[in-house]
């Protein structure tokens, strides 16, 4: 005999939803019923998060290269309070061959148009935990959101943890040169911007960083900054002209 087990607690709920999203779609119902696609968007724009999350799911088996209903489907369980079903959705995502990236950028995006952006730093940091192989990957999402947020400890956080592995990257350095500025930690904004500019002379942010920083330290009145402000403020002329640079140098100058 077999035994039919009671649903109960979220089990019960999903599987309402199942029956009410995707049961129509499966048995061919009459063709004045919404396609499996149309119900979802219409659950998600409604933030019916339970009927929506059911749908997404199903779409995103049967149409396993969109990455939008795996996105969507994930953002789902996030909104449902459930965080490790929103990452065993992801790794499903990833076993589908949705690129991970893909995945990120467009939770990222749910979770801004839907004001939960912390929603996404929780997310990602789980993601971390749970599956540790992705650091890297979760780590580089995790600084463009902190740049995002202009969260400065964060920001040098994770960049210098990015840079252990690559000392030279030209996106980890300028985003730790960033997050050194936000925090007043001008020495530091200063050092970082010449190692840039060791591997990359011509690099205009780091020259109008180091322009502006000596300049305001020798107007502040320390005759000692000059120097390296006139050197800084000719390098940046060379490359970017501009009414400010051009002042600048003409004081300097003088």
């Amino acid at each position: 005999m077999i035994r039919c087990m009671p649903y109960t607690g979220k089990s019960l709920m999903f599987f309402v939803a199942f029956m009410i999203c995707v049961v129509p779609y499966m048995s061919g119902q009459n063709p004045g019923v919404k396609t499996l696609e149309e119900r979802a968007s219409q659950f998600y724009d409604r933030c019916e998060w339970m009927s929506s999350r059911g749908a997404y799911t199903t779409l995103a088996r049967e149409h396993g290269s969109v990455s939008q209903y795996w996105v969507r489907s994930v953002f789902s369980l996030l909104m449902e309070g459930d965080e490790p079903a929103a990452r065993e959705e992801t790794m499903s995502g990833i076993d589908h061959h949705v690129p991970i990236d893909t995945i990120f950028k467009g939770v990222f995006e749910e979770t801004i148009s839907h004001g939960q952006s912390n929603m996404y730093e929780r997310y990602l940091t789980g993601l971390k935990k749970s599956d540790p192989w992705l650091g890297r990957v979760v780590d580089r999402c995790l600084l463009k959101y902190y740049l995002f947020r202009a969260d400065a400890e964060k920001i040098i956080d994770t960049a210098q943890s990015l840079l252990e592995a690559t000392p030279e990257n030209m996106l980890f350095l300028p985003a730790l040169a960033y997050g050194q500025l936000l925090s007043g930690d001008m020495q530091g904004m200063a050092a970082t911007n010449k190692k840039i500019l060791d591997l990359d002379s011509s690099n205009v942010d780091a020259l109008l960083y180091l322009a502006n920083y000596y300049y305001g330290e020798w107007k502040d009145g320390d005759e000692n900054n000059k120097a390296p402000a006139l050197e800084y403020v000719t390098r940046a002329e060379r490359i970017c002209k501009t009414p400010q640079i051009e002042r600048m140098l003409a004081e300097l100058k003088r």
